[in-house]
């Protein structure tokens, strides 16, 4: 007699047509086969399994299937055969069941939300697999009154969607509503708020002749202020008052000026404790904020074009804390602060702030020193891009903890003095915060500042746990206030963004708005990318056109020196490949993903992957370190006469190394540092980069700023009709035309390990650059010039 095993089958979406079931025996090994729908109930497919076809099933695995495997679950399911008649399967739930009541039994809620406008959203350990609203019953336990879900909207594997009557997103806040199942109870939380429009009111600390005002927005049921004097002063409660709109407010006395605070907020299910996210200046590793209203006067930083930038970033940390800096308070704020520092083994040589003055670079872009994540107590190493207070400075760096402001404050009137522009890496795409590891955000308004997927865990776009909601209305102006603080009262005259592919469009064209409004000549730039799959439109390569920021071009990057992740791989200044994409770079990547070449950061490193030295001493095994000096030459020197903003990984300029450690985040000083012994070991390669920058400081030509002049007034060879042969690039400015000094310019580039002959433009050019940077007594030349194996060279004629 035939046996027959009864498969159900629940999709979510009860989406059944086109899918089947994929039948083995795991045991035996045996080939599988498909079984057709047989026919389709109020619970789903039925499939039936013939079980007397002599496969002798013991350990049956099964698969459902779309079609010709055009889709399928994403996993196997495997159980044992021991004459089972009927099985029940849900999609997405791993588990298998023997009857209709073992899976509802066993399903459990785990979290109720009301999201506006009107939506009931029901996050459970599997599919809810009732279909009747009715079934449902929303209830305010303060008044007793009964809401009836009006519809099942959708189903998303665990995730159930009411749509229901309007509710009261304050009732929400305060705990009254519950949802009602099976006559169980389950209180229904904040989830997605829409109703809620931030207004210019201002959020944080704000200091008044009289008094101490804290304006706050929560999502708590109940918020008090905890402060103290001192850190083993008693401790005292002062609690919020509510306004509306999820805003908070208190006055203090001045009395409590330089008293430690942070916060308790009260849900409805828990007391978290927390700082303030606007705290000017945290302490104890973000466990307090301090109720201190600085004094110190921060100068205007020098006022130039964008055009004219010239980019060097550094980490407070590496930059001096090297035993050879010659710098007092190595490695701080106020390490940055000291001039005419140099090395023990010659006092010629410059280091710190005086290296990048004599270097010539006017603008400094400094690593994270916000307040991150890490023991500012401790000496372990952190780059510092895991951010929790976004508007502190860290005590890591600081000499006085408590005095870590004024000491920014001095180190970038140091800078401004040097009329070095300050650029300040920021991290406003995620922070340290999970669910579990509370600083601030998540403790004065849950779950509100991150992206949320529909079962109530985070995105993770950034690849550090998290995602900040910039799209949000008090993620949005939380940020926008945070940047307009630091240009405010911290001078600061730039921004560089990681992982800009998390902040949404619209967020990014109000900060370039309202920070322009503020700051004319403001510099703005960002990472195009995101580390992981995101639900944001945010910054992608050539969303930035016409909007008035810069992107980082990694196209010129990796076709200079070889793809970053593929160690193998050999750029034009090793192999003369990838020229075609070198050329774009020359012209601003205007042929590409930019619409200006002022929407480009040309770089061949940053503090990101290899160094340029290390990556070439591995990309070219076995060479020698003047090949290896004439390739690094070579890579800087195209990024100096390319249309765009140069960009310098600080001690490229003598061949910086890190060992060859391509993340050394967490690496220690002895891998980060800046060693400067070797600014004297290649003090030849420390006078050609100055070289390039000032010849680019002193000739527009290398810096245009519309498309329309690049496109009209550099023309390469090819364009020209005069004969030149791969890979080399040759090109010619028009100087006259964008007054440049230089009415004409030829720039000349050989990546061969052999000298090349190059035919020469009609006319006497005079050699104005060389392998060994500027020529002092310029040499004249016509028809025809020999270059040196991997060199670029300039000529001018007037």
């Amino acid at each position: 007699m035939e046996k027959k095993l009864i498969v159900h089958y629940k999709r979510i979406n009860d989406d059944y047509q086109g899918w089947s079931l994929w039948v083995w025996n795991k045991t035996d090994n045996k080939e599988g086969f498909e079984v057709k729908q047989s026919t389709i109930d109020s619970f789903g497919i039925i499939f039936e399994i013939n079980t007397t076809t002599g496969l002798e099933f013991k350990e049956i695995g099964i698969l459902p299937k779309f079609r010709n495997w055009e889709n399928k679950e994403p996993f196997d399911r495997f159980f044992y055969y021991n004459g089972q008649k009927e099985i029940y399967v849900v999609e997405g739930d791993k588990e298998i069941y023997t009857s209709l009541d073992e899976i509802i039994i066993s399903t459990k809620i785990l979290q109720v939300l009301y999201d506006e406008p009107n939506i009931i959203r029901i996050v459970s350990n599997r599919s809810l697999l009732y279909d009747d609203p009715s079934t449902f019953k929303i209830k305010n336990k303060e008044t007793g009154k009964i809401i009836v879900p009006l519809r099942i909207t959708k189903r998303q594997l665990n995730v159930t969607y009411l749509d229901i009557e309007t509710l009261n997103i304050e009732d929400v806040r305060s705990g009254n509503y519950f949802l009602v199942l099976d006559n169980k109870e389950f209180l229904i939380e904040v989830g997605e708020v829409s109703s809620v429009k931030a207004d210019s009111k201002i959020l944080g600390e704000i200091y008044q002749e009289d008094k101490i005002k804290l304006r706050v927005f929560s999502t708590a049921k109940e918020l008090n202020i905890i402060l103290k004097k001192e850190e083993n002063s008693k401790e005292i409660i002062i609690p919020f008052n509510y306004t509306d709109n999820f805003i908070w407010e208190i006055d203090l006395s001045t009395s409590y000026y330089n008293y430690l605070y942070r916060y308790e907020a009260i849900y409805p299910t828990k007391k978290l404790y927390g700082i303030d996210p606007y705290a000017k200046l945290t302490y104890d590793n973000n466990k307090w904020a301090i109720l201190s209203d600085d004094k110190t006067k921060t100068i205007e930083g020098p006022v130039f074009d964008i055009s004219q930038t010239i980019i060097y970033e550094i980490s407070i940390r590496d930059f001096t804390i090297d035993e050879n800096s010659g710098v007092k308070n190595r490695g701080k704020y106020l390490g940055l602060v000291e001039e005419n520092t140099t090395i023990p083994q010659s006092k010629e040589i410059l280091t710190g702030i005086s290296h990048m003055k004599e270097l010539g670079v006017n603008a400094v872009q400094i690593m994270p020193f916000y307040d991150f994540e890490k023991d500012e107590n401790s000496n372990d190493y952190d780059w510092g891009y895991m951010p929790v207070s976004f508007n502190s400075p860290d005590g890591w760096f600081s000499v006085n903890k408590k005095e870590k402001i004024r000491e920014v404050k001095e180190m970038i009137n140091a800078f401004h003095k040097n009329q070095i522009k300050v650029i300040m890496d920021v991290v406003y795409n995620h922070t340290a915060e999970t669910k579990d590891k509370l600083y601030n955000f998540n403790a004065i308004a849950y779950d509100y500042y991150y992206r949320k997927k529909p079962d109530n865990t985070y995105y993770n776009g950034s690849g550090c746990g998290n995602e900040f909601k910039t799209e949000s209305e008090y993620g949005r102006k939380f940020l926008l206030d945070s940047l307009k603080y630091w240009v405010k009262e911290y001078k600061i005259d730039g921004f560089r963004f990681d992982l800009m592919g998390l902040i949404d469009i619209g967020t990014v064209e109000k900060i370039i708005k309202e920070l322009r409004e503020i700051k004319p000549d403001i510099i703005i730039y960002g990472e195009p990318w995101h580390a992981g799959g995101t639900p944001v439109k945010g910054v992608e390569k050539g969303s930035q056109k016409n909007r008035g920021f810069a992107v980082f071009n990694d196209d010129l990057r990796d076709a200079l020196k070889g793809n970053v992740f593929n160690i193998n791989d050999q750029g034009y200044v090793q192999s003369g490949s990838y020229r075609d994409k070198v050329m774009k770079g020359i012209r601003g990547s205007i042929e590409s993903f930019a619409e200006s070449p002022l929407e480009t950061i040309n770089y061949v490193s940053c503090h990101d992957n290899h160094t340029l030295f290390d990556r070439l001493s591995f990309s070219n095994s076995g060479s020698d370190i003047n090949t290896i000096i004439k390739q690094d030459k070579l890579a800087q020197a195209i990024i100096f006469v390319s249309q765009g903003i140069p960009f310098i990984h600080s001690g490229e300029e003598f061949l910086r190394t890190k060992k060859g450690n391509e993340n050394s985040y967490n690496a220690g000083d002895d891998i980060n540092k800046i060693e400067w012994k070797r600014k004297k070991d290649f003090y030849d390669v420390f006078t050609y980069y100055r070289d390039l920058i000032k010849l680019r400081k002193e000739h527009p030509a290398f810096r245009m700023k519309t498309k329309k002049e690049v496109m009209e007034n550099i023309k390469f060879y090819e364009e020209l009709g005069i004969k030149i042969k791969e890979p080399q690039i040759a090109f010619i400015i028009d100087g006259k035309e964008v007054n440049d000094s230089w009415n004409k310019i030829l720039i000349l580039i050989n990546p061969e390990k052999k000298p090349v002959s190059f035919v020469l433009p009609e006319g006497n050019w005079m050699l104005e650059f060389d392998g060994n940077g500027s020529v002092k007594d310029a040499k004249k030349f016509s028809k025809e010039i020999s270059l040196p194996p991997i060199s670029l060279y300039i000529f001018s004629k007037n």
